[in-house]
């Protein structure tokens, strides 16, 4: 029995057994062991060659930088660049260097010939297919910033936008008293509830969603930012742990019928959609507010222009007017 892999050339010979299926079976294991202990030496080889192309042979040459104090003198060998004054650059005075090292740096991605590694090229072409196909360049990431922080985002969450940086802003406004509690509901990755976490000091915020998916991805960035929140699976302001001074809402407010752009609509439809007018689920959040023993002093909400005055209406029957509005984020006080 002979069998030739094509795509190798590996060729293997078995003939053992009488019975031509024994001696097939045989080989087969064979080729199987060889394929496997060519793809093991591959990777080592590949490994090895990057980490050559990582550490070097150890030449001098091949440092990044050395400090030469006898003669005053600080070079880094990446760019051949050298420069006096040794004490102020350990001081931290290293600006010229960086400039020195962003010009390199633009230099090399300008460069037609710059080196790519195949491994690099393979994962670099997968991604770019995945972009071409529309797909959000934060999933393809996985992750995205949102507040000058990098918060962990997937297919199960909605990326955070840079309007919703509003409501912090409008959230640090109110010099709330120590000891406030807040809810973020409908947090989704949790990136406005730990940010009002971050920016905030000594106060309590929990997050609420009504999916166990997107809840993972919010514990995931509270210990990303070594935060320790409490997240409850509800629907909205269904059944609260407390009674809460402050709500962050960021509902879904897309109405039914919206055409939305291809990258959007890969993006969960539970977290942008929200009903004929979009404003389903701040009337059914105003209504579970208004059953409540108790009222939050404050809350923000998250809409399209257009639906401010409605949604103000809204806030309106449940005890509430508009204190501020700003670009999406308007802001509700309590009257009664």
């Amino acid at each position: 029995m002979r069998i030739t892999h094509l795509p190798s050339g590996i060729v293997v010979t078995q003939q053992d057994e009488k019975s031509q299926i024994k001696n097939k079976a045989k080989a087969m294991n064979v080729l199987r062991s060889r394929l496997l202990q060519t793809k093991i030496e591959e990777e080592q080889k590949q490994l090895g060659d990057a980490r050559r192309i990582l550490i070097g042979s150890g030449d001098r040459s091949e440092k990044i930088r050395t400090y030469n104090f006898p003669q005053d003198r600080i070079t880094d060998h990446r760019i051949g660049y050298s420069r006096s004054n040794l004490p102020g650059a350990l001081n931290g005075e290293i600006d010229d260097l960086i400039e020195q090292l962003q010009s390199y740096e633009r230099q090399l991605i300008k460069n037609e010939e710059w080196p790519i590694l195949a491994q690099s090229l393979k994962k670099l072409n997968k991604k770019l297919a995945r972009r071409a196909n529309h797909e959000p360049l934060a999933y393809i990431r996985g992750f995205s910033e949102f507040y000058g922080r990098r918060f962990k985002v997937n297919k199960r969450v909605l990326e955070p936008r840079p309007e919703s940086e509003a409501m912090i802003d409008l959230l640090k406004e109110l010099k709330l008293p120590k000891n406030t509690w807040l809810a973020d509901i409908g947090t989704g990755s949790g990136a406005l509830g730990i940010t009002a976490a971050l920016e905030l000091h000594n106060h309590h915020i929990d997050l609420y969603d009504i999916d166990a998916s997107a809840l993972a991805v919010a514990r995931h960035n509270c210990a990303l930012h070594e935060l320790h929140l409490h997240c409850y699976k509800r629907d909205l302001l269904n059944r609260p742990t407390r009674p809460y001074d402050v709500l962050l809402a960021n509902l879904p407010y897309v109405p039914d019928r919206w055409k939305i752009n291809q990258a959007a609509a890969m993006e969960p439809r539970i977290a942008i959609f929200g009903g004929k007018d979009g404003l389903s689920l701040y009337r059914r959040l105003f209504e579970q507010i208004g059953k409540l023993p108790w009222r939050p002093n404050y809350v923000l909400t998250e809409s399209l222009p257009p639906q401010h005055k409605k949604l103000a209406q809204i806030a309106k029957k449940a005890g509430f007017k508009l204190r501020k509005t700003q670009d999406f984020i308007q802001l509700f006080e309590r009257v009664y």
